[in-house]
């Protein structure tokens, strides 16, 4: 019963310092949690947001997928790209900007493509 214990024990070291070091380089163990409006999936069209709406346009790059976006006037204060086991944090404090893109994929060498993004609009909310 002992070397059972102390087998459970070593797993569970072991799956936490695994988490540990997935966090560190950049690559989370779990999804972040979106404090604003989530878009999902990832897709060219036109969203609404507190401030108004957004028009995303995501395309395809020589690197991988990225994306533009505008709203109608309004400020967005920071996106999450979320793509892969990896996520983008861009404080953009504008309302538009070009060329954002998910993490890259070390495996292929290329961004990972979209899963979600999330705007944050002012005050943490979307």
């Amino acid at each position: 019963m002992k070397a059972r214990a102390a087998r459970l024990f070593v797993l569970c070291c072991i799956t936490a310092l695994a988490a540990a070091t997935a966090a560190s380089a950049g690559r989370p163990p779990f999804n972040p949690v979106c404090n604003g409006t989530k878009i999902e999936p990832v897709a060219t069209g036109t969203y609404a947001l507190p401030i108004g709406s957004v028009d995303i346009t995501v395309y395809d790059t020589p690197a991988g997928q990225a994306f533009d976006f505008s709203t109608d006037g309004g400020i967005v204060r920071s996106v999450v790209a979320k793509g892969g086991t990896a996520y983008a944090t861009y404080d953009v404090e504008d309302s538009t900007a070009s060329g954002l893109h998910a993490p890259l994929n070390p495996h292929s060498g290329y961004w990972y493509d979209l899963s979600y993004l999330c705007f944050t609009t002012g005050g943490g909310e979307g």
